[in-house]
């Protein structure tokens, strides 16, 4: 029944409305959800950030923390136990990114253009030790688009290391040959005007 579909649905409905920031609809549909699975908890989390209810981000944090750590230790009693455990490692390179994002830019801990600074720094580096494919570094990216996002009402410009996600996203997407999603992605990136955008365009 149409029910039926819709309730199985729903956990990709939360999905993409948290990816487009688009938190009213993430809100009702979460009302719906009863699942607690990747996609879902880190939404949790994410309108946590959006309602600045620092308990909330806490304790589902820690939750979706917890939830990574089991399949990542029975991977670990495997062979090719790395690459079976690398899902639930990037997982648990997110939370992390999140947990600092939100301390640096939404807790504003330090001054935040200065901070943000800083942060993107050490995203950069965290990036470059990780598998270079679309389907791990994609996800990244776009979680930290959204982390800048919900602090772009906030004192300082962010939109220069919004762009910088966009670009850094059609490089991986063309370099792993999916060159739809990289035009996609590159209409994205021509919002920020950044010098890089020609080269990436041409």
């Amino acid at each position: 029944t149409h029910s039926d579909w819709s309730d199985q649905l729903n956990a990709f409905r939360v999905e993409a409305a948290s990816k487009l920031c688009d938190w009213s609809s993430v809100k009702n549909y979460m009302k719906q959800e009863k699942s607690s699975d990747w996609a879902v908890g880190l939404s949790k989390i994410l309108l946590a950030v959006k309602r600045k209810d620092e308990p909330e981000f806490r304790a589902q944090l820690c939750l979706l923390q917890n939830q990574q750590m089991g399949p990542l230790s029975a991977a670990s009693m495997e062979s090719g136990s790395y690459q079976r455990g690398y899902e639930y490692i990037v997982r648990l390179h997110m939370l992390s990114e999140l947990e600092k994002g939100y301390e640096t830019l939404l807790g504003c801990t330090e001054p935040l253009v200065d901070g943000a600074g800083v942060l993107v720094d050490n995203w950069q580096a965290r990036f470059n030790i990780t598998q270079t494919s679309f389907t791990v570094r994609e996800p990244i990216l776009c979680l930290r688009r959204i982390i800048l996002s919900l602090n772009k009402h906030s004192q300082g410009d962010l939109s220069p290391y919004l762009g910088q996600c966009w670009l850094q996203s059609v490089r991986v997407a063309r370099k792993e040959g999916h060159l739809q999603a990289a035009h996609a992605l590159l209409l994205h990136a021509s919002e920020y005007n950044l010098p890089e955008f020609c080269i990436e365009k041409a």
